[in-house]
């Protein structure tokens, strides 16, 4: 385990648990959220988790096509009992699997608290229930509980931060291994780049290595992504499952970007603009409501982030 972390000129050195230590030109943390090595820039916004509780296992039957994986099914007449309110909104994955064996998750997309894992557990049973789904044998239990809006990390930094550890989550769907696995090879190619010019300094290829990993737009974008997980955090069941339908169907080819980091701080409200033509009365209403009243804290997001990248002060978050 990692004990500590030394920087010199030249490199850092790695201290282990123990008497052990690792010497290197630049040390890169990808060792999950909540990384205590990467200091972190001042957050405006509430934080936000996603939480999941699922089985893989066999079952006895399903009603599910056995070639395609459901992805959101927000249907809620299965809903029974007080810890099944509708005012706490979540979904099942369904994926079945050519070996006969089939995968069930319920997941609350966003929320500004870990959903309780007896809660998770009634509303999958309670689904699972109400589709004559019945499993013979669980291999195994998942539960997770992820990170989604949360302070970015602090540009500069001598240790580069990666996947999860440099929040490269996205704040509305938590979906983080596409953008990971798209920044890796360009991340490599600056930082040996860097790390091999004659004038290389381990702090000059941080910077860049930084650039890379939350460039100016992708942080402008996140700013947008952040005020909409905090939209979908206060919505009810049936006015989430009304969004997602028209996000999925209205945006057309749009939603596969937006939700996968490729659209650019302005683009992203013109090729949303149809969710809003095709919600009903109450979403829109209920839409232009949380609009204002996160939208400040987007915009003082988007003037701090100009202004540090023009190497200005900006100022500090203030309550």
């Amino acid at each position: 385990w990692v004990q500590s972390l030394e920087h010199h000129a030249q490199g850092s050195t790695v201290r282990l648990q123990g008497d052990g230590s690792l010497h290197c030109r630049l040390v890169i943390d990808a060792s999950g959220a909540r990384s205590r090595f990467l200091e972190r820039a001042p957050f405006r916004g509430r934080e936000t988790l996603q939480t999941t509780y699922g089985y893989m296992g066999r079952v006895k039957g399903h009603p599910f096509d056995p070639a395609r994986m459901v992805l959101m099914d927000y249907r809620d007449d299965w809903m029974r009992g007080p810890e099944l309110t509708p005012e706490v909104p979540s979904f099942l994955y369904a994926m079945p699997l050519p070996d006969g064996r089939f995968f069930a998750e319920e997941t609350s997309v966003v929320a500004y608290h870990k959903i309780p894992d007896g809660v998770m557990k009634a509303r999958l049973q309670a689904r699972l229930d109400s589709l004559g789904v019945v499993y013979e044998e669980i291999e195994f239990v998942e539960k997770g509980a992820i990170c989604m809006a949360s302070p970015l990390p602090r540009k500069g930094q001598r240790v580069v931060g990666y996947g999860s550890a440099a929040n490269m989550i996205h704040p509305a769907t938590a979906w983080q291994v596409g953008l990971a696995l798209t920044t890796a090879p360009a991340l490599a190619r600056t930082l040996a780049g860097a790390l091999s010019a004659p004038d290389a300094s381990p702090e000059r290829a941080a910077r860049l290595g930084w650039d890379v990993v939350w460039p100016l737009s992708r942080r402008l974008a996140c700013a947008f992504h952040t005020m909409g997980g905090s939209i979908l955090a206060d919505t009810t069941m049936h006015l989430q499952r009304e969004f997602m339908d028209a996000f999925f169907t209205a945006a057309g080819d749009k939603w596969g970007p937006f939700a996968t980091w490729q659209l650019g701080p302005l683009q992203m409200p013109l090729a949303l603009s149809p969710i809003y033509k095709a919600a009903s009365s109450e979403l829109r209403q209920f839409m232009m409501q949380a609009s204002r009243r996160y939208g400040g804290t987007m915009l003082r997001d988007w003037m701090t982030t100009l202004a540090e990248s023009l190497g200005r002060p900006s100022a500090q978050p203030s309550g």
